[in-house]
């Protein structure tokens, strides 16, 4: 049962990452600051690693049964028409960024393997660091 939980906190974790990736490829077009485009580019290349981790992850996970999981259908390209403006898009990524470090802080209270908590643990550093650019640059 320990596996199919973090199978599925995976799956969560895979999603949250892949509607991030989004929110930031629309971010980009409401930005005209170089400086923050370039921390927008770092952030959302940190989000694609993690994808590509956690993937990986994912297939190796020993699970019986699996044919009772979700499958992973990343957020279907959200929609982001409803934000405007550059401090909209930083709100956002802020609420977006916190989601997916509370995601991470549950998965390291799973049984993984040493390895699988070590990773987990600097993703979770890497998302930490995004919400205190934010928390930063929107007060």
């Amino acid at each position: 049962m320990e596996n199919r939980m973090i199978l599925n906190l995976l799956i969560d974790l895979v999603r949250k990452e892949s509607e991030i990736i989004s929110l930031y490829d629309f971010a980009f077009k409401k930005t005209n600051n170089p400086e923050i485009t370039e921390k927008y580019l770092i952030f959302q290349q940190d989000h694609k690693r993690h994808l590509e981790i956690l993937l990986d992850m994912i297939n190796n996970v020993d699970i019986e049964n699996p044919g009772k999981l979700g499958t992973i259908n990343p957020n279907d390209q959200a929609t982001f028409s409803e934000i405007s403006g550059q401090n909209q898009v930083a709100e956002e990524l802020l609420v977006k960024e916190k989601e997916i470090n509370i995601l991470y802080e549950n998965s390291l209270e799973l049984d993984v393997d040493s390895k699988a908590a070590e990773i987990l643990d600097e993703n979770l550093e890497d998302e930490q660091q995004h919400v205190r650019f934010f928390e930063i640059w929107l007060a």
